[in-house]
């Protein structure tokens, strides 16, 4: 029984070599996908924080807009007064 025992344990011993080195390399292969995803999540965050200022940007532009319209309709506006004097 012991002999028996001794002959699998030296018939697996390649595979477990062989399984540990597999194991090995997907574990390192896991890591370097993980610091890839980690990479790009950091990317998309930092796109989506500059979206999210262009946004800002654009509509303090548009409120900018709107009152340059509102204060060039009130010179029209006063400019029609002054010429009819």
């Amino acid at each position: 029984m012991a002999r028996d025992l001794q002959a699998l344990t030296d018939r697996l011993a390649p595979l477990d070599s062989t399984m540990s080195i597999w194991f090995g390399h997907f574990e390192r292969r896991m890591d370097t996908f993980a610091e890839c995803f980690d990479a790009m999540n950091g990317m998309l965050t930092t796109m989506s924080t500059r979206l999210n200022d262009v946004e800002d940007m654009a509509a303090e532009m548009d409120t900018k807009v709107h009152n340059l319209d509102l204060k060039m309709a009130e010179l029209s506006d006063g400019s029609d007064s002054d010429s009819d004097l």
